[in-house]
């Protein structure tokens, strides 16, 4: 309930003519609204500085409805800015009101565009061949394009593995979630249509690695609780010289095994088993404190001997990493006996052994297996007497004696082990005993293996040397004071097979506003609400967005006020300069070297002798040139670092925007392989880049023809060029229309009801003092004043933009439209100092050197020299 009515000052504007990037929106001068007892509730009694239970929140946006005469002339936000108290204590709150335009770019605020609200997750899949190839054929989500990253020092683009290609996902994809999440719809026959349709976003980290919460997905923790094991009784009767040691055994107790982390269940406690739920290259660590004793005894009495008898026994022991797939097959071959796979480690002991330094072998004698891991004396000595350098038993007394070992803590590490989806791997311990009369490493236990899990057996091998061959008997056991076993994520790269978290592939710390403002430039799109729901926009390019619907106004123009007709020369700029934003990736840098400009930028003047600025027009994306090669026929997208020191390096870059133009024939075949070992030779590659096809392009997304290209018509084929670019198709004809010289901006006073602004719409064309007319804007229109300044732009009817094509030679002064055909530089690296070099295998130090494509094995120090 007003008092009176706003009488806001309102502007409508579509777009400031003199600066085509911008686009701005309705909004309001600040509006007084009067208090009222219905007012004050909406707002709360703000105004009240004592109540503090307030839920009315000033810095949240209201939505609000401005109805003048029944018909709704704004729909937008309100925004509280102040509350004045008069003398006499009535309130007045003084507000703004911002239309719908702007809702939608606010409503997009900071966010990125990998913001979590836009479900990047619904995208993820495994990274294999088959889902790469299927791709291929895929009109929306992603693709996999053959982009050039820098894999190797001296790319070939003969041989592609699955783990070099990387997800670019659709444009179109970004606006739809984006768009979606800030709670807006929309109508764009441009967007739903190519080439739009085709944009992709590539790929753009310098590593394409696993999220920190995939890597968490991959760990375990687990413990050993203390543990000593019961005592077993072993017997032998032996004569060195005619009989083999034989093996005794004994099973113990369980060893309970706790889980400390383990957020995806990867490790069995139960089994002691951990299963791989992601391919990738692992570290696995497992540590144990052991300690051993012995109880030797009288064979068959329980008696000492009646003679002395030199019984040194020790317990050796391998603790052993065991890596099967699924199935329980060793990986890689490494069997033993057909029954159990060993990894190789190495044993580090923390603590000193009293019986000296023991050894680590990579192959036993005694084994047929050389993947087998020997340890002699690990898991220490336990002996009575000290008479030899291992101690020795002393039966001359009466009373047997126990004796146990020093505490030992062992570790076991396995580095870089690469393992697949479901391989497990398990901890096993074996331990085995000798004594000191035999050969040190003659008894090694080669059987079956023993599991570090809930069933924790020892076998052991025991045997004795008495001087009067009489036999031996003893009880042994083995003891855990503590333990720990994990595994670690090495290589964070995602490994073929591994499932993508789409979220890693979305370029970082990119504004959506940024991104979707970027679009608009590049295409130069008109945007403008839905008059009957502010949710839902219309978004078309300038020249599709205006209509055939004619509005006459010739009888709301006030012709009591004079008409204003501004030259061209009004205008603030006389250059406008339409590009990309300049990257350090190495072509990049080399264009803009050689030529001093960015790959794909456009300059068109303004002829007016009296202004000299220049307007530009940048967007968020950076060029990305494609580079073809001599020896096959294929041209390929290229962000690479490489200087004549280091060669090529894989690098970061800024975002990039490219067409997916499907698959592309090729005379020469290339390879496509995978983990399987099989090789797919193909007579056709996953063509992207900033044209849609390398030797006759129909589409170019870049603003306007390059002064060269990184590749050549080779092989016969014929490069026909077309300048179909950005600037000629959707900027070409609007600037000729506001550059004319009998093009005017023309400004009026019109009556405009109530209803003239409920149903305004920027598409149409307005009619009046003889001539055709766009709408610019509206100023400061107020309904208790209908007399309202209104700006137009004239049409001119300017020639819409045809396609030209020309045969293009790589050399120079050949011309299509006002452009330059490019030059071919056949791939050519040219370096700072005024070097030229055509392999990226040639080194160059000094300047103003020249090595043909043709030569090989060529460096050169100094300067001024040409090889040809």
């Amino acid at each position: 309930e007003l008092l009176k009515s706003l009488r806001p000052n309102i502007t409508f504007n579509i777009a400031d003519i003199a600066k085509p990037d911008q686009r701005k929106s309705d909004y309001s001068k600040t509006i007084t609204l009067p208090g009222s007892k219905k007012l004050n509730q909406v707002f709360e009694n703000i105004f009240e500085v004592n109540i503090d239970l307030q839920t009315f929140n000033p810095n949240l946006k209201t939505d609000v409805l401005y109805l003048v005469d029944g018909e709704i002339n704004l729909d937008g936000y309100l925004q509280l800015k102040q509350v004045d108290i008069l003398d006499n204590d009535d309130v007045i709150y003084k507000c703004t009101i911002i239309g719908s335009t702007a809702n939608f770019i606010k409503a997009l605020d900071d966010k990125e565009i990998d913001d979590i609200s836009m479900l990047w997750g619904n995208l993820d899949h495994d990274y294999t061949l088959a889902i790469q190839q299927a791709s291929w054929s895929a009109t929306t989500g992603y693709v996999y394009p053959m982009i050039d990253y820098g894999f190797s020092s001296n790319f070939s683009g003969i041989q592609f593995h699955v783990n070099q290609l990387f997800p670019a996902v659709y444009t179109k994809e970004y606006i739809d979630r984006m768009l979606a999440a800030a709670g807006f719809t929309y109508t764009s026959n441009f967007f739903d249509a190519d080439p739009f349709e085709k944009l992709i976003i590539p790929f753009n980290s310098k590593e394409f690695n696993l999220s920190k919460t995939a890597i968490e997905q991959r760990l375990f923790t687990s413990n050993t609780i203390e543990y000593v094991s019961p005592v077993g009784t072993t017997s032998k009767d032996i004569n060195p010289a005619t009989t083999s040691n034989v093996l005794q055994s004994s099973d113990f107790s369980d060893v309970t095994m706790s889980v400390e982390t383990d957020p995806n269940l990867v490790f069995d406690p139960a089994t002691g088993i951990y299963t791989c739920n992601e391919t990738g290259t692992y570290d696995f660590y497992f540590e144990v404190d052991l300690t051993g004793t012995f109880e030797p005894l009288e064979y068959g009495t329980g008696l000492p001997p009646s003679v002395d008898v030199d019984c040194v026994c020790a317990i050796i022991g391998n603790i052993l990493i065991r890596h099967t797939d699924s199935g329980g097959t060793a990986i890689g071959g490494i069997l033993n006996s057909g029954v159990v796979g060993v990894e190789k480690f190495n044993i580090t002991y923390t603590d000193t052994i009293p019986f000296g330094t023991p050894s680590v072998t990579t192959s036993g004698a005694s084994y047929s297996d050389n993947d087998y891991i020997e340890t002699t004396d690990n898991f220490g000595l336990w002996t009575t007497g000290a008479t030899t350098p291992y101690g020795r038993c002393d039966y001359s007394t009466t009373d047997p004696r126990t004796t146990s070992s020093q505490p030992n803590r062992y570790i076991v590490q396995v580095s870089n082990l690469y393992v697949e989806d479901t391989d497990k791997i398990k901890i096993e311990l074996v331990a085995n005993t000798y004594t000191i009369q035999n050969e040190l490493n003659a008894f090694y236990y080669n059987g079956s293996f023993i599991s570090f899990a809930t069933q924790l057996k020892f076998k052991w091998d025991l045997a004795v040397y008495s001087n009067a061959n009489e036999g031996f008997e003893g009880n042994i056991s083995l003891n855990i004071s503590g333990g720990v076993f994990r595994n670690r994520v090495v290589n964070k790269s995602y490994a073929e097979g591994n499932t993508i978290d789409m979220f890693g592939a979305i370029p970082k710390k990119v504004k959506q506003k940024d991104f979707f403002m970027s679009l608009v430039k590049m295409f130069n799109l008109y945007i403008e609400p839905d008059k009957s729901n502010e949710k839902h926009l219309f978004i078309e390019p300038r020249d599709d967005f205006y209509n055939n619907t004619i509005k006459d106004w010739s009888q709301k123009l006030d012709v009591s006020k004079q008409l204003e007709f501004l030259p061209m020369g009004a205008l603030d700029s006389k250059e406008y300069l339409f590009t990309y934003k300049q990257d350090k990736d190495y072509y990049n840098e080399l264009y803009n070297d050689t030529w001093g400009e960015i790959y794909g930028q456009r300059k068109e003047e303004v002829v007016n002798d009296f202004i000299n600025k220049t307007f530009k027009t940048e967007i968020i994306f950076s060029p990305t040139p494609s580079v073809g090669q001599e020896w096959y026929d294929r041209v390929i997208p290229t962000i690479i670092k490489f200087d004549d020191k280091n060669g090529v390096q894989r690098t970061e870059s800024n975002i990039r925007i490219l067409q997916w133009s499907g698959m592309k024939s090729t005379d020469f075949q290339w390879t496509y392989d995978d983990n399987s070992g099989s090789l797919d030779l193909r007579n056709e590659y996953p063509f992207a880049g900033m044209y849609n096809e390398p030797f006759q392009p129909t589409e170019d997304i870049g603003f306007g023809l390059t002064n060269e290209i990184y590749w050549a018509a080779v092989f016969n084929k014929t490069i026909i060029w077309s300048n179909s670019n950005l600037y000629n198709k959707f900027y070409k004809k609007f600037i000729e229309e506001i550059t004319d010289i009998n093009s005017k901006i023309v400004k009026g006073w019109f009556y405009l009801r109530p209803s003239d602004i409920r149903n305004l719409s920027f598409r149409n064309q307005y009619y009046f003092d003889g001539a055709y007319f766009r709408l610019n804007k509206i100023e400061n229109y107020n309904p208790s004043n209908p007399i309202t300044k209104c700006e137009f732009l004239k049409i001119k009817d300017a020639d819409a933009f045809v396609t030209d094509t020309t045969t293009a030679t790589g050399g120079i002064d050949v011309k299509l439209g006002t452009e330059d055909v490019p030059k071919f530089a056949n791939g050519d690296a040219q370096l700072k100092n005024g070097n030229s070099l055509g392999n990226r295998s040639q080194n160059i130090q000094g300047n103003d050197n020249y090595i043909s494509r043709s030569a090989t094995n060529v460096d050169i120090k100094g300067n001024d020299n040409k090889v040809y």
